[in-house]
Formats: structure tokens, sequence, C-alpha cells
């Protein structure tokens, strides 16, 4: 009976995990095969053509922004190669120094930043939904 109860909570975990990627990776999926489509309303198919690959390779604004976010992107990626390796030669160098815990806080800060803003959101959107007055029980 144990055994049973574990092969079932496993699929029953991998079937979550697939229906979280999906939940992810399908509207991603939809949106790229929609940039093929011929019609300029997004939800009616009507064929499959590059011309607005055409016109976006034709549009000079597009490509000035592109080319401006690409050296941004460039000099961003450098300096924070040069900064995370004087940091780590400092934290690892250095095992005692005044204000280290801060140091580090500061320097780790970054890999957790994207999870709290994540986090804020769902919590403000969850609040919202509580509130509206048709998601209320009392509404009823």
């Amino acid at each position: 009976m144990k055994l049973k109860a574990a092969h079932f909570y496993r699929w029953f975990g991998h079937g979550w995990l697939g229906a979280g990627y999906l939940f992810l990776y399908v509207p991603i999926v939809a949106l790229v095969i929609y940039s093929f489509n011929d019609s300029p309303i997004p939800n009616v198919w009507r064929g499959f053509t590059l011309k607005w690959y055409v016109a976006l390779a034709s549009d000079t604004e597009m490509l000035a922004g592109l080319w401006l976010s690409l050296k941004i992107a460039f000099l961003t990626a450098c300096g924070s190669v040069v900064l995370g390796t004087l940091a780590a030669f400092a934290l690892v160098k250095y095992k005692r120094f005044w204000g280290r815990t801060m140091f580090s806080g500061m320097v780790n800060a970054p890999l957790v930043m994207p999870e709290v803003v994540v986090g804020l959101s769902l919590l403000l959107m969850l609040v919202s939904v509580q509130r509206a007055s048709w998601a209320s029980p009392s509404a009823a």
C-alpha cells in the first residue's frame, strides 16, 4: 500500500510540474507561432507570412533601439563581471572585515530580488481579488 502511495505522489508531482511548465511556456510558443500570422487580427489565422519580420527589419527606429539595447547590455555585462570578480575576491581573500555581512547581503540581493518582486506582485493581486465584490462570499 505504501508503494502505491509513493507512486501516486510521484506521478501527481510530475503532473503538477508539467502543468506549471505548460502554464509558463504555452503562451510563449503561441506568441512565436502567431508572429508568423498573415492577419493583422491576432486571433484569426490567415496563413503563414514573414511580412512582419520584413517590416521590423526595415524599421530604422526599431533597429536603432535594438542596437542601443545591445550596447547597454554589453556594457552592463562587462561591468557586472568586473564588479562581481572584485566582490568575490574580497569575500574570499578577506574572511573578516567590518561590514562583511552587509556586503555579502548586498552582493546576493540581486539573486533574490526577482523572487521578492514576483512574491509581492502575487500578494497584491490576491489581495485585490479577495477584495473584489464578485469574489467575496458576502456578495452571494
